[in-house]
């Protein structure tokens, strides 16, 4: 089973980092895999623009999470 994590690109603030955190958790204590997946939410149709390409927060850098850039990887 793979998890797909839902935050907004570009932005911190508790509920992001809460995402990482559950993204870092669920990769390093299962056998399952979590990745992040981002949305522009400055884009005024950024529902379509999800994932969004784009590397995590410096702040949250230490939660060594990965994300997916397509649609693709999470529809397989």
């Amino acid at each position: 089973m793979t998890f797909y994590i839902l935050a907004p690109a570009n932005y911190t603030s508790g509920g992001p980092e809460l995402a990482h955190q559950l993204c870092y958790t669920v990769n390093k204590n299962t056998n399952y895999k979590a990745y992040m997946c981002y949305a522009n939410l400055f884009d005024r149709n950024w529902i379509e623009g999800i994932p969004f390409d784009a590397n995590a927060p410096e702040s949250y850098s230490g939660y060594c999470t990965e994300h997916v850039v397509s649609l693709d990887e999470m529809d397989s």
